[in-house]
């Protein structure tokens, strides 16, 4: 069963009250069971608008628990429970999207087969990760300028460490349990041996924590003892306090890499950015990345399909993202660009012009007609006085209705996106002039842009390729080329990728 949590939220002003609260965990609630959501814990929040998703402390707990990897779904009433604010709406999605998580509307059914919705969709969460990468990229600039420095960067300094006004010193009431780890380890004492010995001495980690393997591990290979200052891989030698002697700090590496072995240490993780994208053309499964080493020892990385019986397809994985990354780029001249952007524009206002909206203003124009006649009513002969106050009391009847109405109406009018043609432009320009060997950069082109790719064998045995974008109006664009690369380590070449119009 799928598993769930739901969150709900209610603005303050108007009418809207716990009750609301209540109302909306019930929709929740009967949406998951009528759709088999298995609900793992909800989250509310009260009398707090959608527009500050950073001041809302249990959206920001459940964006944080999300991580713990718990729960696959955020079910919500509306959409607009969830953020209101464009931006934050794209942000807080795209992070719980990292996390494996999909926010999903009980109310509401958002047609993923629809490209424009895809584009405009996926154009605000790319847009997002550009201002947030760009953010990032600021804050790695000051991190870098501190690093030079040789100064803390906010994390953890270790056991035996400390940090004062930036600088990395030495924690003179731990240093001592560091330079006994290292001279026992050095001497021969198992891991297990020094662990209990530091248990026993009620000695710490720099967290707070009893030892334990992994701990004890971390402080055997941490550079820093040895005074190495280490950034993005660089070390520089003699740029810290030296906790322990470097022939002391070797012997300890030696010993390690003897004990434990090369072997202990984590593979490198591939990222395929076409996962979820690139298909089968033939039987239409999706196509999985996977890696295998070949005779030789090199390792290949390539996409291969699961339905074992159909065509077998395997593509290199970096002949068929190059090659994608490059159809894309080339799609975005200037002249697509402006249609890109001229459509997106166009969605947010439809967004905007919904039945929902329109039928709240037809009301306004009821009450402000009913209110007109019942004043008229007043000017037309002598009313009564128990006539007079019927009038006034359906006068003021209809002026709390049309308070409401246009509460209702402005929150309507808060769920339309508004983008900007010359903001896209400006991302979209991003996104043609990018570093095509910029991780980051080609997992955000093909978030945005590819809507999926097919690979099927054509009619002269070699492979081709079909890329679908989340443009509904895009020109089809013709790529020729023989990609021929040995994939498998029995010596088998494949011919990759024709990619045929569009």
């Amino acid at each position: 069963m799928n598993k769930a949590v739901i969150y709900a939220r209610y603005s303050p002003g108007g009418n809207q009250t716990s009750q609301s609260i209540e109302g909306q965990l019930k929709v929740c609630r009967d949406f998951a069971n009528r759709e088999g959501y298995h609900i793992m814990g909800e989250y509310t929040d009260q009398k707090l608008t959608g527009k500050t998703a950073d001041k809302r402390p249990d959206f920001q707990r459940m964006i944080a628990d999300s991580a713990r990897r718990r729960w696959d779904y955020v079910i919500v009433y509306q959409l607009d429970r969830f953020s209101r604010n464009k931006y934050d709406n794209a942000i807080y999605k795209e992070k719980l999207k990292r996390n494996g998580v999909k926010v999903i509307s009980a109310m509401e059914r958002v047609n993923t087969e629809d490209a424009s919705g895809i584009l405009m969709e996926t154009m605000l969460e790319g847009m997002a990760a550009y201002y947030s990468q760009e953010l990032s990229q600021k804050i790695q600039r000051g991190r870098a300028i501190n690093a030079s420095k040789h100064l803390s960067l906010g994390s953890n300094p270790g056991l035996g460490f400390k940090v004062v006004d930036k600088q990395i010193v030495v924690d003179d009431t731990n240093a001592h349990h560091v330079v006994r780890v290292f001279e026992m380890y050095a001497n021969g004492a198992t891991m297990l041996e020094i662990i209990k010995y530091l248990n026993d001495m009620g000695a710490r980690t720099s967290h707070g924590r009893p030892f334990t393997n992994n701990s004890l591990c971390t402080i055997l290979r941490n550079k820093r003892y040895a005074g190495i200052y280490s950034y993005k891989g660089v070390d520089t030698p003699d740029a810290l306090p030296r906790i322990v002697p470097q022939s002391l700090f070797d012997q300890v590496q030696k010993r390690l890499v003897e004990n434990i072995g090369a072997g202990g240490r984590g593979k490198a993780v591939e990222d395929y950015i076409l996962s979820g994208k690139l298909f089968c053309g033939h039987c239409l499964i999706p196509m999985t990345g996977t890696s295998g080493t070949g005779k030789s020892g090199k390792l290949y990385s390539y996409y291969k399909e699961k339905n074992k019986g159909c065509k077998n397809l395997t593509v290199t994985k970096d002949k068929i993202e190059d090659k994608v990354i490059e159809v894309v780029r080339d799609m975005l001249t200037e002249d697509n660009q402006r249609v890109i952007a001229r459509e997106i524009s166009t969605l947010c206002k439809q967004e905007q012009d919904n039945p929902n909206l329109k039928r709240l203003q037809r009301l306004l124009k009821e009450n402000s007609k009913q209110k007109t006649n019942l004043l008229e009513s007043l000017k037309v002969g002598k009313a009564s006085v128990t006539a007079a106050n019927y009038v006034f009391g359906e006068i003021d009847r209809l002026e709390k209705e049309a308070a409401e109405l246009e509460k209702q109406t402005t929150l309507e009018e808060d769920r339309y996106y508004g983008l900007d043609e010359v903001d896209i432009m400006y991302f979209l320009s991003h996104l043609k002039n990018g570093n095509p060997s910029d991780l980051e950069y080609r997992k955000l082109l093909v978030h945005a842009m590819v809507n999926s790719v097919y690979v099927y064998i054509g009619d002269d045995g070699g492979h081709k390729a079909t890329v679908i974008f989340n443009v509904n109006n895009q020109p089809p664009v013709q790529v020729d080329v023989s990609l021929l690369d040995e994939i498998r380590d029995n010596g088998g070449s494949y011919t990759s990728l024709l990619s045929p119009p569009f």
